[in-house]
C-alpha cells in the first residue's frame, strides 16, 4: 500500500470445513487463505471446538475406509480361488495393500497438518462462558440445528465480541450454508 495508506487489518473466523479443505488439500480457495494467514496478510482465527470435530470426523473417515479396504481384501480372498481371476485378483490385492498404506500414512499427515494450522493461526479457546452460550443455543432449538456447530459459533461469536475493536474486517467463513446462513445467525453477528 501507499505510505499514506494504512493497511487494513483482517480477520477471517472459520469452522471444520476449512481444516478438513486443507488436511484433504480439497478446495483450492481453502490453502489459498491459509497461504495469506501465514504471509500474515490476514489473521485466521479458528476454534479450538474445530481442531477436536475434524480429527474425530477425519479419523473416521479413514476408519471406515479401513473397514471398506478390508472387506474388499475378502472379496479379492474369494476371487484367488477362480484360476480364471488369479491374475486380476492378485492386482486388486496389490492395489488395496497400496491404498490401505497411504490410508493409514494418510491419518499422520492430519494430525501434522492440524498442529501445523494450530501453531500459524488463532486458536480460539473454548471457555466456560462459550460453551454455556452453546450449550443452551442447541437445547432452545436456536441454529444452526446441530450441537457442534452451536459450540462453534458460540466460540466464534465470544471471540469476535472481545476481539470487536481489533479489526477493521472481520469475515466468518463456513462451509455448511445450511446451517449457518439464516438470518438469526446474521442477527447474532451484528
Amino acid at each position: 500500500p501507499p505510505k499514506n495508506q494504512k493497511t487494513k487489518k483482517i480477520l477471517v473466523v472459520a469452522e471444520s470445513g476449512l481444516l478438513t479443505d486443507i488436511c484433504l488439500h480439497q478446495i483450492v480457495h481453502s490453502d489459498y487463505i491459509w497461504r495469506q494467514a501465514q504471509l500474515e496478510v490476514l489473521t485466521l482465527a479458528i476454534p479450538e471446538y474445530a481442531f477436536s470435530e475434524t480429527d474425530g470426523q477425519l479419523y473416521q473417515r479413514l476408519s471406515r475406509r479401513l473397514n471398506q479396504i478390508e472387506e474388499m481384501r475378502r472379496f479379492t480372498n474369494e476371487l484367488l480361488r477362480e484360476q480364471d481371476m488369479v491374475a486380476s485378483a492378485g492386482q486388486l490385492r496389490g492395489v488395496l495393500t497400496q491404498i490401505e498404506e497411504q490410508t493409514v500414512s494418510k491419518r499422520h499427515l492430519i494430525q501434522a497438518n492440524l498442529s501445523e494450522i494450530a501453531s500459524g493461526c488463532q486458536v480460539i479457546p473454548i471457555t466456560f462462558e462459550a460453551f454455556r452460550r452453546g450449550k443452551l443455543r442447541f437445547l432452545s432449538s436456536t441454529p444452526p440445528p446441530d450441537e457442534n456447530d452451536c459450540q462453534i459459533l458460540a466460540s466464534v461469536l465470544c471471540y469476535i465480541e472481545e476481539h470487536r475493536n481489533d479489526y477493521d474486517l472481520k469475515l466468518f467463513l463456513c462451509h455448511d450454508q445450511k446451517h449457518f446462513d439464516l438470518p438469526v445467525i446474521h442477527q447474532s453477528f451484528n
